[in-house]
């Protein structure tokens, strides 16, 4: 189950990166499988990382970076949709048992990744120190 749930949560990480590609280059004219292409491609050196020790350097860059384009993004979009005017308004539409069991898979895929945690705790130095990681981490997020 723990294999199954990494494997999907991968499949969903490079489904949601191709899409914000898509989104982010418009005018590329890739296709959506062009763009899965490429993010698979450029994702593939990161796999290669053998352990969370040697991988540090790599994830600080590849963490630093997606946030500072998301902060972008999210100033761009902002000024170009202009939240203050007010109309016509939000609409939305009842939930349906599609969208609905939709919402529960966005659930289960946000508690995949904690399995990774024994992993994480593994690799560490000191692995008693894992209670302040979890504090840092989640007061800096």
């Amino acid at each position: 189950v723990q294999f199954a749930t990494y494997y999907l949560t991968g499949v969903a990480e490079l489904i949601y990166f191709e899409q914000f590609c898509g989104q982010l280059f418009e005018r590329s004219g890739l296709c959506q499988w062009q763009w899965l292409l490429v993010v698979s491609l450029v994702s593939l050196p990161v796999l290669q990382v053998p352990t969370f020790n040697e991988s540090r350097w790599v994830a600080l860059f590849l963490g630093a970076l997606p946030l500072v384009l998301n902060v972008a993004v999210f100033y761009y979009e902002v000024l170009l949709v202009q939240p203050w005017n007010c109309t016509p308004g939000p609409a939305f539409q009842p939930p349906t048992t599609r969208s609905a069991f939709m919402g529960f898979a966005a659930f289960a895929y946000a508690f995949g990744g904690h399995g990774m945690y024994p992993e994480e705790i593994r690799e560490m130095k000191t692995p008693s120190s894992w209670p302040k990681v979890m504090r840092w981490t989640y007061g800096v997020a």
